[in-house]
């Protein structure tokens, strides 16, 4: 089970950054004050800690999701979840025969990929964000 995931990765992050933003080729936390000095390339960004306050007021680390569940939380078709999770940006939790069930994690994470994909980010953006969110998902072993 992947409990505490969710909570963690906010944890992580220092309340002085909390806009998650792709800048160019890099994935980063910035400061309000550091999305305006964003100017390298394709620039997307959303506010982390909000998107994580009002997902986490309604589902906790427990929480399961059907697929159109995921879809109409992220905005996106059945198509591109299914090519997120080929391509390795999250995956079920569970799956039975064709039946699967997503994580509060993983959908918290289609949520953020779906903003950034509705800002138009490219397929490059939306990997390094996901790649970028599961390396601070986790606690660091010592």
């Amino acid at each position: 089970m992947q409990s505490g995931r969710l909570k963690y990765l906010l944890n992580r992050f220092s309340k002085s950054k909390v806009y998650l933003a792709y800048d160019g080729d890099m994935v980063r936390l910035v400061s309000s004050d550091a999305v305006l000095g964003l100017r390298d390339g394709p620039v997307h960004f959303i506010h982390l800690e909000k998107q994580h306050r009002d997902f986490g007021e309604m589902y906790n680390d427990e929480a399961e999701f059907s697929p159109q569940r995921i879809q109409a939380m992220a905005g996106i078709s059945y198509r591109q979840l299914n090519t997120w999770v080929d391509r390795g940006l999250f995956a079920p939790i569970r799956q039975r025969g064709k039946t699967r069930s997503f994580g509060a994690y993983e959908a918290f994470v289609a949520l953020v990929l779906g903003k950034f994909r509705a800002q138009g980010a490219s397929m490059t953006c939306i990997e390094c964000l996901a790649r970028f969110l599961s390396e601070n998902a986790e606690p660091e072993r010592e």
